[in-house]
């Protein structure tokens, strides 16, 4: 499938429709995928920090929507680096606005349960052109 800013190369993930989503339920996870895809987006699923490690080797994202806590830890050095890298990032919790760890506040984030279409929408409105 090819998705927003593809051209040509159907086997090609161009960074232009290359969304990360880093969420550990997979049954969330899909839910935001089907969104996603269904509006031409490439998706990339990890449920940890590690996978989310292997998924952003050699790549670049045009956005990231990222669970906050994981099994293995807090997103934090994944978000600084991804925003360092001009990728757009959401920070998605079920905890407390006030309980996310420092550095992560500075992220739009969400509270969940939040539905994958308000997901879906953030991200379209984040890289719709100006």
């Amino acid at each position: 499938m090819q998705g927003p800013g593809a051209e040509g190369n159907e086997g090609a993930k161009p960074a232009l429709s290359r969304i990360l989503v880093v969420e550990e339920s997979i049954l969330v996870a899909m839910e935001i995928e089907e969104e996603l895809a269904a509006r031409g987006f490439t998706v990339e699923l990890a449920g940890s920090l590690l996978a989310a490690e292997e998924r952003m080797r050699g790549r670049t994202f045009a956005a990231a929507l990222l669970d906050c806590h994981l099994p293995d830890g807090h997103v934090l050095e994944i978000a600084l680096r991804l925003a360092d890298a001009g990728c757009p990032v959401a920070i998605v919790t079920g905890s407390q606005v006030d309980t996310i760890p420092d550095g992560l506040q500075k992220f739009p984030h969400f509270q969940k349960p939040v539905p994958a279409r308000t997901l879906a929408k953030w991200v379209m409105d984040t890289l719709a052109p100006c």
